[in-house]
Formats: C-alpha cells, structure tokens, sequence
C-alpha cells in the first residue's frame, strides 16, 4: 500500500500479485491492485480485480460490486490519472 501511496502505481501492482501468490484471498492486496489499476487508467483490469475481490467470500460480494461499478463508470467517462482512494485494509470497516 506504501507505493500506492506514494504514487508508484507498477509498484503496488507488482508488491500485491506477490503477496497474493503467498494467500490468494487478500481482501488487502486485491482493493490495492484494483485502486492501482484505476489511477493508471487500467479500468479492465480494476474491474477484474474487483471481481476477484467479491469471489474471496459472501461477506465482500457488496463492496465490490460497488467498486467494480466505480471503475466501469470511470472507465465509461474516460477519466484518466485520477486516484481513488484506498479505503482502510481493516475487512470489520472496509466493508461492513
């Protein structure tokens, strides 16, 4: 998340897939990777992370439909190196 923050968006998608080859279900990793996708523009693959996102259980199905929504729509308006925000990796928070 560190270079996701810092703005180093090949980065963070590069330090998730690795921490997702150690536990394919991080809810963390995959929100980081779809968020890295968005800002470099890469909506396909945000939305196919999000996807990814709402098959790790029942419990995120909502969340990430919602964020799959955000990037579709992004990609829709042509929006282009816009952020959007992380929201916190805490699950009881993220997406109560």
């Amino acid at each position: 998340r560190a270079s996701y923050e810092r703005g180093r968006y090949a980065d963070a998608i590069r330090y998730e897939h690795h921490a997702l080859e150690l536990a394919p279900n991080r809810v963390d990793a995959l929100t980081t990777i779809g968020a890295a996708y968005e800002a470099t523009g890469d909506y396909g693959r945000a939305v196919a992370a999000y996807h990814r996102l709402g098959s790790v259980g029942a419990y995120y199905r909502r969340s990430a439909v919602e964020l799959a929504a955000r990037a579709a729509e992004a990609r829709r308006l042509g929006a282009r190196g816009v952020p959007p925000p992380v929201a916190s990796h805490d699950a009881e928070t993220l997406y109560a």
